[in-house]
């Protein structure tokens, strides 16, 4: 239940590379690694994916998680 999290809105990119995620954000990162699958619901809003979803994703798809940017040449994938 993403609205039940207490986590930072990131408000720039230097936010995004240099700042560690809080930990109920560490603990979505662990939770998603784990499965197999993941499927996310949400209602529209405004006809678009709510602006929590979007700041939650935003928190857990970050470099070391969702991407390798030490890789050499481009951005390797880790997920």
């Amino acid at each position: 239940d993403i609205g039940a999290l207490d986590f930072p809105i990131l408000r720039s990119e230097k936010e995004w590379h240099e700042t560690e995620p809080v930990a109920a954000i560490r603990h979505a990162q662990t939770d998603i690694r784990w499965a197999d699958h993941l499927v996310i619901l949400y209602p529209l809003w405004l006809g678009d994916m709510p602006a929590d979803l979007k700041a939650f994703l935003e928190q857990v798809l970050r470099p070391g998680f969702a991407i390798d940017e030490a890789a050499a040449g481009a951005q390797a994938k880790l997920l």
